[in-house]
């Protein structure tokens, strides 16, 4: 680094640790004695990143709801969310099993696959009734 660019490299470690000159040595001691740490704050972040797409919606059997479309010829033109299908049974703590409302066929799916059906889908259900 130091040949082609003409200045030593900067390391995320060394600025972590303070050091400013790069003759001064890191104590490896005081490396693994921030490791448990590192690996808290790491694993904290990761939680964090992770828990931003979580669905929390709370289902319960009875709901209608709209499934998520995950193929097709042609999947930018397709509906994202397909179908008006009502829970039947819970399988675990995220699975539920739905059955379509026009069909009658029944599927186990992930949680984060259902959305809630909006009103727009009630009316639809009561003129159908």
């Amino acid at each position: 680094f130091e040949s082609a660019y003409g200045m030593s490299a900067n390391l995320v470690l060394d600025n972590k640790l303070g050091v400013k000159d790069k003759k001064e040595t890191v104590d490896p001691s005081l490396i693994r004695q921030n490791i448990p740490h590192n690996r808290k704050d790491a694993r904290l972040n990761y939680q964090k990143q992770a828990n931003k797409t979580v669905n929390e919606t709370a289902y319960e059997i009875g709901d209608w709801v709209l499934l998520k479309r995950s193929h097709g010829k042609h999947p930018k033109m397709n509906p994202k969310w397909i179908g008006l299908y009502q829970i039947v049974k819970k399988y675990g703590p995220v699975n539920w099993g739905i059955i379509d409302y026009a069909s009658g066929k029944s599927k186990v799916v992930h949680h984060d696959l259902l959305q809630p059906a909006g009103k727009k889908q009630d009316a639809l259900i009561t003129a159908n009734s």
